[in-house]
């Protein structure tokens, strides 16, 4: 028996199904025996998803700005926020928007891109929107685009994101990149920080356990 889950007033179904619908049809899974299989949702990931992208405010944009996925290895925690990211680059009316892939090194903040760089470019449907290269994808349509960026790298202020996607929150030497990045959302209409790292991680002094203490 499926629990009932209460939903405030202002949520929105129909926008949450959206991202839904374009993952387990337009995503596929990278790794592992699943891998070229159709990336089905699991009901507590799809739940995570109707409350975070379909809660609004009052102006009718998505309420929450931060999210924690905080589970342990091997979940598929990094696989699902590059998939959702992957809808939010296609379905957000958000003009010349950016998304970056963010990590405390340059390997991991990358291994994210790579992943979502793979999906597209085995869709037929959404291969034909998108310009690839090594480092960077674009729509050809709106301009909202995907980077790479890590805590090492020179280029973290002057960025504009509207998503940012940090990969394992809990390694990171510094609060600098985070902060980078928060503060260059200010202008967005629907900024979203969304953070990812290992269950178990300690350390009141981290930037890891203040945002989950938050």
């Amino acid at each position: 028996n499926r629990r009932r889950v209460k939903r405030p007033k202002n949520f929105n179904a129909e926008r949450a199904e959206r991202y839904i619908r374009f993952i387990e049809r337009l995503c596929k899974h990278v790794k592992g025996e699943k891998g070229g299989q159709p990336f089905l949702l699991e009901e507590w990931q799809k739940e995570y998803i109707r409350e975070l992208m379909g809660t609004e405010n009052s102006k009718g944009f998505r309420q929450y700005r931060e999210s924690l996925v905080f589970i342990p290895r091997k979940n598929g925690k990094t696989a699902l926020i590059v998939m959702l990211a992957l809808a939010i680059l296609f379905l957000d009316d958000e003009p010349g928007g950016e998304i970056y892939c963010c990590a405390a090194a340059y390997h991991q903040a990358n291994g994210m891109f790579q992943v979502a760089k793979h999906v597209i470019d085995v869709q037929p449907a959404p291969r034909k929107h998108v310009d690839l290269s090594r480092h960077t994808t674009s729509t050809k349509a709106l301009d909202p685009l995907m980077r790479v960026i890590a805590a090492d790298a020179k280029l973290q202020h002057g960025t504009n994101p509207s998503v940012v996607l940090y990969d394992e929150l809990h390694v990171a030497k510094n609060d600098k990149l985070v902060e980078a990045m928060e503060t260059g959302q200010s202008a967005r209409r629907e900024p979203l920080m969304l953070y990812m790292t290992t269950a178990g991680f300690f350390d009141p002094q981290h930037i890891c356990y203040e945002t989950y203490d938050y």
